[in-house]
């Protein structure tokens, strides 16, 4: 098999290519030029450090916000961006609530 088919198929399966140097990143796959609107539930549960199971309940509780394509359920990144801020301001209430109730 000709190297650049290993490299390209690499690459799709998330591996870096280790055999030749990154360009300015640590990885080597290229990034799109056009920031993403939506995302696999896999790449949000990553995001997240969740599981796809929570991913799920998530959009089934409309915590998140996802849609469908043919048979793919995808993720709304600015969804996952207010779900992070809404956890965020949550445990800052709770570190001020706590903060208050001891003093």
């Amino acid at each position: 098999m000709p190297r650049v088919a290993l490299i390209y198929c690499g690459a799709m399966h998330g591996t870096p290519d280790t055999s030749s140097p990154a360009r300015g990143t640590q990885d080597s796959r290229r990034q799109p030029a056009v920031p993403a609107i939506f995302v696999s539930v896999d790449d949000a549960a990553l995001a997240l450090s969740l599981s796809r199971r929570e991913i799920y309940r998530l959009m089934d509780d409309g915590d998140l916000e996802g849609v469908n394509k043919g048979r793919r359920r995808l993720v709304v990144v600015e969804s996952l961006h207010i779900y992070a801020r809404k956890l965020r301001d949550d445990a800052a209430e709770q570190r001020l609530a706590a903060a208050t109730s001891a003093a």
